[in-house]
């Protein structure tokens, strides 16, 4: 037989194929340049269990993995505060000035941080009174809406 080359569209794609050889059961052909052995069925003629296309020839589809997900990186382990209450970011923005220590007395209402938003200065504000346990963003971090600002642990009843 002749070589005989054909264009496939396949999916919106053309591939170039060149049957070399054709029988009842394998066809040699040439894919874009890359020859490949392959068996062939429902062709009109009788299957044959024991003719298989030699696997060293035939073509695979390639398996694309897609690239794990980095481990987010930890930026900070939260301290233990067993009834610990936290002061959340109102909005996004930056942390501007951290107005607290870890270990202060605050008041319900202090201003804790300024955040800027928007070109705006923000002030957060304590939700409760208690003792900063956890500073979790220092001055200059990005901070989403939300986020946890301070950890602090309530004092009194």
């Amino acid at each position: 037989m002749k070589d005989k080359t054909i264009t496939l569209d396949i999916s919106g794609r053309e591939y170039k194929v060149t049957v070399h050889q054709f029988s009842a059961h394998e066809a040699t052909v040439s894919v874009d340049g890359k020859e490949y052995v392959v068996g062939l069925s429902d062709l009109g003629a009788p299957k044959v269990p024991d003719v298989k296309p030699r696997p060293e020839a035939v073509s695979r589809p390639a398996v694309i993995h897609a690239p794990k997900a980095a481990a987010p990186k930890v930026i900070h382990k939260p301290k233990e505060a067993g009834d610990a209450s936290h002061i959340f970011s109102p909005l996004p923005g930056q942390v501007l000035k951290v107005l607290v220590q870890e270990g202060q007395e605050i008041e319900q209402g202090q201003t804790v941080c300024l955040l800027e938003s928007m070109k705006m200065e923000n002030e957060v504000h304590a939700t409760t009174s208690g003792i900063v346990v956890d500073i979790k963003h220092q001055e200059g971090a990005a901070v989403n809406q939300g986020d946890v600002l301070f950890l602090v642990k309530p004092t009194g009843a």
